[in-house]
Formats: C-alpha cells, sequence, structure tokens
C-alpha cells in the first residue's frame, strides 16, 4: 500500500493521502525512542514513514584535533 503512494504520487496520480516522510539524525532517533518508548525498528512504523530509510556509513576520515568528521563527499560533520 505505502509502495503504490509513493508510486502514485510520482507518477502525479490523483490519490486522498500523500506520501509522508519524517526524517531524523541518528541521534534525534535515540531520543524519540525514549520518547515514544519504542525499539529502533518501530520509530518509522510510528511516524507512518513511507519510504525505508537506509543509513550509509559513508565517513572516511576524522579530524582528530578537531573532531570533524569528513564523508566520501569531503563534508565535514561536527
Amino acid at each position: 500500500m505505502k509502495r503504490e503512494k509513493v508510486i502514485n504520487a510520482v507518477k502525479r496520480t490523483y490519490q486522498k493521502i500523500l506520501p509522508s516522510q519524517i526524517d531524523y539524525t541518528p541521534e534525534m532517533k535515540e531520543k524519540i525512542k525514549v520518547i515514544l518508548n519504542v525499539s529502533e525498528d518501530k520509530v518509522d512504523e510510528r511516524f507512518d514513514n513511507h519510504i525505508k530509510y537506509l543509513p550509509l556509513n559513508d565517513i572516511v576520515e576524522m579530524d582528530k584535533s578537531t573532531c570533524i568528521k569528513y564523508d566520501i563527499w569531503g563534508i565535514g560533520w561536527v
């Protein structure tokens, strides 16, 4: 059902309910788990997300002096 909603949205087919997606950082997901008192695999279900998020471990280096982590695109994350 969710898959069809996403496909219909891409095709711009009329439907009463549009697919939704709430994204959050891994740190925020930890806080959400505590607030909602649910396991990690149930967070997306509680928000009724239509798109499955698959985390990408793309950190390739870390500058230990500044604690900045750099991903595969060279973007620094604090």
